[in-house]
Formats: structure tokens, C-alpha cells, sequence
């Protein structure tokens, strides 16, 4: 009789993972400024910025390379999350897919944009903070190429 119970619930959880929500991942709470789409985009820039992305002193994440002195704030895509695994933080796709750590190398498509169309792509809660803490140019990403 306990194999029947057993063999019962195997369906009923294995039905339970695969309808959890990979947006169910609690995000890495910091004193960074997380920046991403607000919606889902209707189309994409389709430049490719190769290099490091570091977080810098007022909580923004930046492109560092020399061709972009200025040091672009990145707007990552829609549901896109940052998750804490061990001290590094990780960026997780929509599905809950590992794109990277801060402080590697990233491939991201998309392009640059000015300030202002940039906090355009953002959630309204987060133009002003965007404005005030990572002013300057922007890095819209369109997608992390893996």
C-alpha cells in the first residue's frame, strides 16, 4: 500500500516543479540599483558589446572597456534577475538559465542610447533613481549571448 502512495505523489510533485514559477528566485537584495526592461521589447539594437560589466561605487552596473570611457549603465533584458550564489552575483534569465557573473565578461546585444530614452525603458518607480545615481549614456540589452 505505501508504493501506491509513493508512486502517487511522484505525478503530483513532478506536475508541482515543472509549473514553479523560475521567477519564484528571490533576487540578491544590495545596495545596487538593478536596471531592466519593464515590459517585454517589440524589437532590438543589435550591436555587440564584448567585455567586463562591474558594479561600481553608486550601485550601478557599468560597462567597463576603454572604447566606452564613459562607462554605460546597462539595462538588462525583461525578467531578468540577479541572484547571491556563494558571495558572487549571478544574472539569471527569465527561465532561471546562469548568463553570468558580475565582474566577467558578458556578450550582450543591443546598442547604446542616450540618458533620457534609456530610463524609458525603466519601470516609473525607477527613472529617478536611475537619473540620479547612474547618470550618462546607457547599454539597452537585447539579449546575453551565450
Amino acid at each position: 500500500m505505501q508504493m501506491t502512495r509513493i508512486g502517487a505523489a511522484i505525478p503530483a510533485l513532478t506536475a508541482f516543479l515543472a509549473c514553479t514559477d523560475p521567477s519564484d528566485v528571490e533576487m540578491a537584495k544590495g545596495p545596487w540599483l538593478f536596471l531592466s526592461h519593464a515590459v517585454p521589447p517589440t524589437s532590438v539594437m543589435d550591436a555587440l558589446y564584448h567585455g567586463p560589466v562591474a558594479l561600481d561605487s553608486s550601485g550601478c552596473f557599468r560597462l567597463q572597456d576603454r572604447d566606452f570611457p564613459e562607462r554605460h549603465t546597462v539595462i538588462w533584458p525583461f525578467r531578468a534577475r540577479l541572484v547571491d550564489r556563494g558571495g558572487a552575483l549571478v544574472l539569471l534569465d527569465e527561465q532561471g538559465a546562469d548568463l553570468g557573473r558580475i565582474g566577467d565578461s558578458f556578450r550582450l546585444g543591443g546598442g547604446e542610447v542616450p540618458q533620457e530614452i534609456g530610463l524609458g525603458f525603466l519601470a516609473p518607480e525607477l527613472v529617478e533613481p536611475a537619473r540620479t545615481r547612474c547618470p550618462g549614456r546607457y547599454w539597452v540589452v537585447g539579449e546575453v549571448v551565450r
